[in-house]
């Protein structure tokens, strides 16, 4: 369903980075949700019933050696924010 009044999509993805092997990661994704909210890090998985979709998740380890998340999902337009 198209709710743009520009018809454009309402979600767009794209594959970013794709894997072989015998890794469980196959894929990895990107989705902008009417132009204006993006999600990225999308995990595209192998698993024991087929394929799923997997939300992002990222972590580092900060300075003070605690861990830190860094921010995947976002705004895109200043009218979002």
């Amino acid at each position: 369903m198209n709710e743009n009044s520009n018809d454009k999509p309402f979600v767009t993805a794209k594959i970013d980075r794709t894997f072989d092997g015998d890794g469980k990661i196959k894929a990895y994704a990107t989705a902008v949700i009417a132009d204006s909210f993006a999600v990225h890090g999308i995990k595209v998985m192998e698993g024991s019933k087929g394929n799923f979709v997997s939300m992002p998740s990222s972590s580092y380890q900060g300075k003070d050696g605690s861990t830190k998340y860094s921010e995947v999902c976002h705004p895109v337009s200043s009218d979002m924010r």
